[in-house]
């Protein structure tokens, strides 16, 4: 079962920055153990669900820089993935590249939990890693671990793409080309 503080951490960021519709994506949304789409069920969402193997709840499979390039979403989350990513600072750095501005990205991975999905879990995170690697240059940031029982502790991040930014970090120049 997905961890419950996950999915709180999700429902919470949606009501904080007042995301009520849009284009979805999930990096990492086969269903393993939960899943959070049927929070975007409702037909003001366009929720895709991108993994790199195939599976419950994927509509995509793949690598975000694999998405075609019109591909922009108003809200990005990539739940409990991370770790199990060789290269986590370039897939976020892709996901950044297709988020709007003023777009939402929502990110959970764990901190402290024995290994799993061995030989594929590389990573834990501590929140400083989040901030800096992840989520620098977003405004809006916020960073916070969370106790999930068991003995599991979740470092949990979200932040807002600048208003002049424009997918692929190139500053939006007002009036120019």
């Amino acid at each position: 079962m997905m961890q419950v503080i996950v999915r709180r951490w999700v429902e919470q960021s949606l009501r904080r920055h007042g995301v009520n519709g849009g284009d979805v994506l999930e990096v990492g949304s086969r269903d393993i153990n939960g899943r959070v789409s049927d929070l975007f069920a409702d037909e003001c969402w366009r929720y895709i669900g991108l993994d790199r193997i195939d599976g419950p709840n994927v509509n995509f499979v793949g690598e975000v820089a694999d998405l075609p390039p019109q591909s922009i979403f108003d809200l990005i989350l990539c739940l409990d993935t991370l770790e199990h990513d060789p290269n986590p600072i370039e897939t976020v750095a892709a996901m950044r590249g297709r988020l709007r501005p003023e777009g939402l990205i929502v990110l959970a991975a764990p901190m402290v939990w024995g290994v799993h999905d061995y030989p594929g879990d590389y990573w834990r995170f501590m929140p400083e890693a989040f901030e800096r690697l992840f989520l620098a240059g977003f405004e809006n940031i916020e960073v916070k671990t969370m106790a999930a029982g068991g003995g599991r502790v979740e470092v949990l991040g979200r932040g807002i793409q600048p208003k002049d930014m424009a997918a692929g970090h190139e500053r939006v120049i007002p009036g120019g080309a």
